[in-house]
């Protein structure tokens, strides 16, 4: 006996489709999408699933990321006693 269905959106066609195989494996119905998020859409409004799970991963490597995030992506995170509402509390 099967569970409910699961509508699973994902931009990998390799991933998507082994993460719809461990939910099969789990007992759900699976239903899936890769390319085309309109499509995906209009499934779920012509038969909705129990539940929609939009697993977003992103790549991006650094090359792609522009010059100027660089610089705070190396910088430590800055502490709590120098936050707006530290500095609010002191004043």
């Amino acid at each position: 006996m099967s569970k409910d269905r699961i509508f699973l959106i994902h931009w990998n066609k390799a991933e998507v489709e082994a993460y719809a195989k461990t939910l099969r494996d789990w007992g759900w119905d699976v239903d899936f999408e890769y390319e085309d998020g309109a499509r995906g859409g209009n499934a779920i409004k012509l038969n909705p699933p129990a539940a929609v799970v939009i697993y977003h991963t992103v790549f991006l490597p650094m090359a792609a990321l522009p010059p100027s995030i660089l610089p705070r992506l190396n910088r430590p995170a800055p502490s709590r006693s120098s936050s707006w509402a530290a500095k609010a509390k002191r004043s």
